[in-house]
């Protein structure tokens, strides 16, 4: 490996770390202050994505909109079932398919960890400028794109 390579390679694997490091603690972080609202980050992210929804929708579909295996997209969605913030619908043109929405007590949850999350998101936000924070999101957005 020449010098060059290498460098790029060192580079590379910071990078890495660095990634996997700050999503671990900002994960930490996350389910810290939504644990007494009883919600982890991943519920949080279903449940989001169901609200932010202007239809209910498969299980097909939200695995694919958070980038889960279907399997893990049952698994969380009977947990949230069974805690009663999410419910099944059924298709009203596909008898086969069944649609998932928030429940009232989903919705107040979800509305109950964004209050939560506030102060977090408020100083996250405050250390960029809004030409960092669209470069970033851009950045981290290419970057997925890159790891699939």
């Amino acid at each position: 490996m020449n010098e060059n390579s290498r460098a790029t390679s060192e580079e590379a694997f910071l990078l890495l770390r660095h990634l996997v490091r700050t999503g671990r603690i900002a994960e930490a972080r996350l389910d810290g202050l939504l644990g007494n609202i009883e919600l982890s980050v991943t519920k949080l992210l279903t449940l989001r994505q169901l609200e932010q929804t202007d239809e209910p929708l498969s299980l097909s579909q939200l695995a694919f909109c958070l980038a889960f295996v279907k399997s893990n997209a049952t698994q969380v969605v009977d947990h949230l079932e069974t805690d009663g913030l999410v419910k099944r619908l059924p298709a009203p043109h596909d008898r086969r398919c069944t649609l998932l929405g928030l429940t009232e007590e989903g919705q107040e949850r979800y509305e109950a960890a964004r209050a939560a999350l506030q102060p977090l998101i408020t100083k996250i936000y405050t250390l960029y400028t809004p030409e960092e924070r669209t470069q970033l999101l851009t950045l981290l957005q290419r970057l997925e794109e890159g790891l699939k």
